[in-house]
């Protein structure tokens, strides 16, 4: 899975915020489960206060497609579509 731009350690950088959280650039990834985790928290570094909680599409059984644009895929560093 590609991540947003950078990534050192468990910081993600996200340069242009999250959407409705413009302002929170760097968050920590984690889980607060030991073993073979299914649920990830994305706590902002700005404020700990902001905590998202994130799983993978797959875990719910979802199935679906977005379309980026060029911009969005340079913007992600992407080569190849299927690498988002």
């Amino acid at each position: 899975m590609n991540m947003p731009l950078s990534q050192t350690d468990n910081t993600l950088s996200f340069p242009h915020g999250l959407i409705g959280y413009e302002e929170h650039n760097e968050f920590k990834l984690f889980s607060p489960e030991s073993e073979n985790p299914t649920v990830f928290e994305l706590q902002s570094v700005k404020d700990e206060s902001l905590a998202l909680s994130i799983v993978s599409p797959e875990s719910l059984e979802l199935n679906f497609s977005i379309t980026l644009s060029d911009e969005e895929q340079a913007l992600l560093e992407l080569t190849e579509p299927e690498d988002a």
